[in-house]
């Protein structure tokens, strides 16, 4: 019984990281868009502005699946 809850809490574990990837790569995405639309829309901005942000979203989505 004990070898069965622990596979369930393994899958549950397993699912709950998944649901976060998608979540975080869902808002790096948005946030990509967003620069992307600002920097179309004013024209004066440079495309390294943008690459902080998306720079930013990967590493906080590679930190949380590392921890």
């Amino acid at each position: 019984m004990s070898e069965i809850c622990s596979a369930l809490a393994v899958i549950h574990r397993w699912i709950q990281i998944n649901v976060m990837v998608v979540l975080e790569l869902c808002r790096t995405f948005a946030a990509a868009k967003t620069a992307w639309d600002d920097f179309a829309i004013t024209r004066r901005r440079q495309c390294f502005e943008i690459k902080p942000i998306i720079v930013d979203r990967l590493l906080t989505l590679v930190a949380f699946v590392t921890f």
